[in-house]
């Protein structure tokens, strides 16, 4: 298993299996009773179990790390969240493509997670989002 992913309720269901053949361990909002439950909680339920959430939601997650980089600097506090993967959605990006993207980036060696945002771009690929 190379990675527990938390799939935001924006996320299609149909990546848990393409992610799982990855040898992923996945778990939703669906799953965990959480549908509907406002986006900081949601990021705060991963980080105190080491889940990367995976979500739709660009504009609110980008602006929940900044705070929580920019918080956690101020008050002097070493917690850091499990990291943030932003996908655009793409109505012709099947979720088997999703899956290889997500973890080919979980599988290298280079990219470090905790507290990182990254973007998921068509032309680019993964790109981190610096603040």
């Amino acid at each position: 298993m190379t990675g527990s992913l938390y799939l935001d309720e924006d996320v299609s269901l149909h990546l848990v299996p393409a992610l799982e053949r990855l040898g992923h361990e996945v778990t939703t909002t669906r799953g965990e009773r959480r549908l509907g439950a406002p986006d900081p909680h949601q990021l705060f339920y991963a980080a105190e179990r080491g889940w990367t959430i995976v979500t739709h939601n660009r504009r609110d997650f980008r602006l929940l790390h900044d705070a929580w980089l920019l918080w956690s600097r101020r008050w002097g506090v070493e917690r850091s969240h499990s990291g943030i993967l932003v996908l655009k959605p793409y109505a012709a990006h099947p979720a088997d493509s999703f899956a290889s993207a997500i973890s080919k980036l979980l599988n290298d060696s280079d990219v470090s997670l905790a507290s990182s945002l990254y973007e998921w771009q068509r032309s680019n690929g993964w790109v981190r989002f610096l603040g």
